[in-house]
C-alpha cells in the first residue's frame, strides 16, 4: 500500500493501462545485477503499448539489452555521481560516457547542474538529442534551454515555448 492508505502502487502493466497512451512515458530502469530478466518484462509490457514510450538507465548494459533486443527509443542517464557510492573509476567512466559508442544510445539525459559546465555533453549537443534532469524551476528551465533539447522537470509544470 502507499503510505497508510488503502491504495495500491499498481502493478507496471496496470499503469499502461490507466495511461492508456494519454502522455508520452520516460521509463527509467533501475541499475541491477541479472540484465535481461526485468527488461524483457519490460519489453513484453511496452511491446503491446500504443503510447509514446522511451526507456533509459544509468547502466549502460541495460541501455545496451533495450538497443540490441528491441526497436525501443533508449537513452543513458548520467551525471558527475557526486556523493554516490560508485568506485572511483565507474564514476569516471560513467560521468565521460564512456559506453556511449556501445550502447548506441538513442539521447542522453544528463544532470543539469552538470551539463551545462560538461564539455563532453557540449560536443553531443547537435549529434545526439540531450535531455537535462531534474529540473526544478521554471527560471532553471529558462537557464538551461540553451543547452539541451528537452527536460526532465519536477515540481513545477513548464511554460511552453
Amino acid at each position: 500500500t502507499l503510505r497508510n492508505s488503502e491504495e495500491k502502487i499498481p502493478l507496471f502493466n496496470e499503469f499502461l493501462r490507466h495511461i492508456n497512451g494519454k502522455v508520452p512515458l520516460l521509463i527509467e530502469v533501475k541499475d541491477h545485477k541479472h540484465i535481461g530478466i526485468a527488461e524483457e518484462k519490460i519489453k513484453d509490457a511496452l511491446e503491446n503499448y500504443h503510447g509514446q514510450f522511451a526507456v533509459q538507465s544509468f547502466n549502460p548494459f541495460i541501455v545496451k539489452w533495450f538497443k540490441k533486443n528491441t526497436d525501443f527509443t533508449a537513452g543513458q542517464l548520467s551525471s558527475f555521481f557526486e556523493g554516490v557510492p560508485l568506485a572511483k573509476w565507474k564514476k569516471i567512466l560513467l560521468k565521460n560516457l564512456t559506453f556511449l559508442h556501445y550502447t548506441k544510445a538513442d539521447f542522453v539525459s544528463y544532470e543539469c547542474h552538470a551539463g551545462t559546465t560538461f564539455k563532453k555533453v557540449k560536443k553531443l549537443k547537435n549529434k545526439l538529442p540531450i535531455l537535462f534532469w531534474t529540473v526544478k524551476s521554471q527560471e532553471d528551465a529558462d537557464k538551461f534551454k540553451d543547452f539541451c533539447d528537452n527536460i526532465i522537470f519536477e515540481g513545477f509544470l513548464p511554460e511552453r515555448n
